[in-house]
C-alpha cells in the first residue's frame, strides 16, 4: 500500500474525516505532485552542470569568478521572476503562471 493509493490519500487529506471537511481535493493533491516533480526535474537539470562546467569554461578561458557569476544570476534571475509571479498570481490563472515559469526557466 503505497502514498498514492486510494485510502492512503484519503487518510492524508482529510476525506475519511465524518465531519465531512477537506483538507485539500484529489485534483489539488496531484496538481501539487505535478508541481513538484516539475520543479524537481528542473532543479536535476540545474544541478547536472555543477560537476561539468567549471572545467568546460576554465578550458574556454573563463576563471572560476566567471562561473560563481553565472550560477549566481540564475539563482538571483529565480529569485526576482518568483516574487514577480508570486505578485501576479492571484491576477492569472494559475496554468498561465505555471506555463511561464516553465518557459522562463526551461
Amino acid at each position: 500500500m503505497g502514498w498514492f493509493s486510494e485510502s492512503c490519500i484519503e487518510q492524508r487529506v482529510g476525506l475519511d474525516d465524518p465531519g465531512g471537511s477537506r483538507w485539500l481535493t484529489k485534483e489539488q493533491i496531484f496538481t501539487l505532485i505535478a508541481t513538484a516533480s516539475i520543479n524537481f526535474s528542473s532543479m536535476i537539470c540545474y544541478s547536472i552542470l555543477g560537476p561539468f562546467f567549471p572545467r568546460e569554461a576554465e578550458k574556454k578561458g573563463a576563471t572560476t569568478t566567471i562561473v560563481g557569476l553565472i550560477f549566481g544570476c540564475f539563482a538571483v534571475f529565480n529569485f526576482i521572476t518568483s516574487l514577480i509571479m508570486g505578485k501576479y498570481v492571484s491576477i492569472f490563472k494559475i496554468s498561465y503562471n505555471v506555463y511561464t515559469k516553465i518557459l522562463s526557466f526551461g
